[in-house]
């Protein structure tokens, strides 16, 4: 059996010194995981000799460090801030080699790397910044990694999560030296503006004399395209610092063709202060463009109109379309279904206006983001030349890691009459889906202010395929068992259910704006339900059943959503708001889910350890827990084997979550504390010590084995 080892730094700084560690050399066979917690009297640990390894991964701990002074270190993981702020790891010479990951700030805190000289290698990089941990690479030290890493490294060098010092310094990341690898280094920026002037006649960018001075740009120039010429890249420009086009007086054209190929620090397109009555052009036919940072469409005054209909668009930071401060009207036009256009990082702004042409035909390209798109109320959105298009299709426009916002204007231009093209906001699946449906009558019903029965807004009773649209900033009571097959979208206000068949074969839409409430206690079915439309769900203190539609994953997508911080306080998804009061109360109450199979998946309000979802905590939940054999197994589990904390595996904070409630064989919990006064449940104390002692027992056994396992 592995037993981590601890640093104690008894003796001396040197790793290699055995009396240093609690439990022996990192190396030796048996070995656990190196823990670094700080010594006394020597605090952090040096590495100074060649051939030191580890048998499992490192931990940094709360105030410790660790100096890489010449020698080598080589291990599978190095883990940073995981348990609180940690010190720093430094390479001031030598090498730490990773096989796996450099995780850094694992757990939300800080936990820096420096690395001054000699080299840090890794397979994989992660960095959490919201604890503050950074990167630094100064002097003659280098960090390596895979180049499958070059989009998140881009990133985080564009967003200062890796950075150097130094008057006219920069990270450089090199993709050649090393095959298939990228090399980090602290370089030296000396810059030179070279003006676009078509000097030989022939418009190309690879001609020498079209710009002044007389020379193609390098890797240390700026190339600045201007005074309303237009330059055709058709073959290799190799690497440059920027591209410009357009400046404050003129305008600019760059036109991507052929075999082109550029790579460049960044690009933009529109300058600042240009009060030109033409906006500056990118277009992209063919040929492979990409940045390490970001590329810019419309800045200050400037405006911008550019195309992107085959070849390879790679940004490595942020793509901005008309997001910049001040910037004029820009506009980014994606035509046709050929190509592939990726960043980092999306934001389209006020200014901005992002079209996709179907060209005529049945395609569209996909708009692929690493990390989170942005939008804002006032962006546009365009899609045209639609006419073949037909019944069914369904496309994703944006596909990113997180998605916010909205576009504030949306245009459908040619679509065949008797189709209806509609968007679907996947907030935190991150994509924009256009689905084509078929236009049906609609039946609207508006509940201004107030609350409003369905018979008292006019229908007694929903019936047919016909859509049903709720609006107004009222709450519409459905308290009939309607026989209803069509949609019901929720547009504003509260659609709320009052009857266990309300809606029973409806599929129910609540977007931004809109919210779905049941009366308290109420069980009811629905006939599927758009979770993640970018509405809100409230299950409240009820139980809904979601006959179809509503995959096991998109579920826990939108309880994801509405669980928020953790107090049920998500502005969309699925929540419950008795739930959240009873949290501010210290009641533990949750959200708990079932996926019954065949396509039906149930979620209700639910105390941790109710695994079945009947309102008691009982034996028949302490067998499903302890049968299900996910304690600790490290795979995948359900509600129903013991994930009540939503992290996808059985552990000990499960086991804490079940005992916490105090409710075991208690009897029903359900109406809410919240709504009954606040009293707690007391448990029946000759089952309550056993069943405790039992989670104590696989709890021991749970700290043991959780102590190897490290979230990345």
């Amino acid at each position: 059996m592995q037993a981590d080892v601890f640093w104690n730094g008894g003796v001396d700084a040197d790793w290699a010194n055995a009396a240093n560690w609690s439990g022996g050399l990192p190396s030796q066979a048996g070995a656990g995981n190196a823990i670094i917690n700080p010594g006394s009297p020597n605090a952090t640990p040096t590495v100074s000799t060649l051939g030191n390894t580890t048998v499992g991964q490192i931990y940094v701990s709360i105030n410790a460090g660790l100096d890489v002074i010449g020698g080598s270190l080589a291990s599978s993981d190095l883990v940073t801030g995981i348990w609180g702020n940690s010190g720093v790891v430094s390479v001031s010479d030598g090498r730490l080699t990773l096989s796996s990951y450099l995780n850094m700030g694992a757990g939300g805190f800080d936990g820096d790397v420096s690395i001054s000289g000699g080299m840090l290698e890794s397979a994989a990089l992660s960095i959490n910044t919201s604890g503050g941990a950074r990167m630094s690479i100064t002097g003659t030290g280098s960090y390596v990694t895979n180049s499958s890493q070059l989009g998140n490294v881009s990133y985080w060098v564009a967003h200062q999560a890796i950075v150097t010092s130094g008057a006219g310094r920069y990270v450089n990341i090199d993709t050649s030296t090393l095959p298939g690898k990228l090399v980090l280094t602290s370089a030296l920026r000396t810059t030179t503006d070279i003006v676009w002037d078509n000097g030989s006649g022939d418009n190309l960018w690879t001609t020498p004399t079209n710009w002044n001075p007389d020379g193609t740009p390098g890797v240390i120039d700026t190339a600045r395209i201007t005074n309303e010429l237009s330059a055709f890249l058709t073959g290799s420009a190799g690497s440059v610092n920027a591209v410009v086009i357009g400046d404050a007086a003129n305008n600019g054209a760059l036109n991507v063709q052929g075999a082109a190929s550029l790579n460049a620090g960044t690009i933009t397109v529109g300058s600042a202060g240009n009060a030109s009555s033409w906006p500056s052009y990118y277009s992209h036919a063919a040929g492979d463009v990409a940045t390490t940072g970001n590329m810019v469409f419309g800045v200050s005054g400037g405006r911008s109109q550019s195309y992107f209909t085959a070849g390879t668009l790679q940004v490595g930071g942020t793509m901005r379309l008309g997001s910049a401060a001040g910037a004029g009207a820009s506009s980014l036009a994606l035509n046709g279904g050929g190509g592939t256009i990726t960043a980092g990082s999306l934001e389209i702004g006020s200014a901005g206006s992002l079209d996709f042409d179907f060209l005529g035909g049945t395609s569209l390209k996909t708009l692929t983001v690493t990390n989170g798109i942005s939008l804002t109320g006032s962006s546009a959105l365009t899609v045209r030349n639609a006419g073949s298009v037909s019944l069914g299709a369904s496309y994703t426009l944006l596909d990113g890691l997180s998605l916010s916002g909205t576009f504030g204007s949306v245009t459908f231009d040619g679509f065949a009459a008797g189709l209806t093209p509609s968007l679907v906001y996947d907030r935190v699946g991150g994509n924009l889906r256009l689905t084509i449906g078929q236009a049906i009558p609609t039946i609207t019903i508006n509940v201004g202010s107030g609350t409003q029965t369905q018979t008292q807004a006019g229908y007694p009773l929903l019936s047919g395929s016909t859509r049903v649209e709720k609006t107004g900033a009222g709450t519409l009571v459905v308290d009939q068992a309607n026989t209803l097959t069509g949609s019901t979208t929720i547009q504003q206000g509260t659609l709320r259910l009052a009857n266990g068949s309300a809606l029973a074969a409806s599929r129910l839409v609540p977007v931004a704006g809109g919210t779905v409430s049941l009366t308290p206690g109420l069980q009811t079915t629905m006939g599927g339900l758009a979770a993640n439309a970018g509405g809100l769900t409230d299950v409240g203190s009820g139980l809904v059943t979601v006959a179809g539609g509503l995959s096991a994953a998109d579920m826990l997508t939108a309880l994801l959503a509405g669980r928020g911080d953790g107090s049920w306080n998500g502005a969309s998804g699925i929540t419950s708001s008795d739930a959240a009061a009873d949290l501010a109360q210290s009641m533990p109450r949750t959200v708990g889910w079932l996926d019954n199979g065949g396509g039906s998946v149930t979620f209700a309000f639910a105390a941790p350890g109710d695994t079945n979802l009947d309102w008691s905590v009982d034996i028949l939940d302490a067998a499903n827990f302890l049968a299900g054999g996910k304690f600790d197994s490290g795979t995948p589990a359900t509600w129903n084997e013991g994930d009540f904390g939503y992290d996808g595996v059985v552990d000990i904070l499960d086991a804490a979550d079940f005992l916490s409630t105090g409710l075991f064989d208690a009897g029903g919990y359900n109406p809410p504390a919240s709504a009954s006064g606040g009293i707690a449940a007391v448990p029946e104390p000759a089952v309550w010590p056993l069943l405790a002692v039992v989670f104590g027992m696989i709890g021991v056994r749970g700290v043991r084995r959780r102590s190897s396992r490290c979230a990345r």
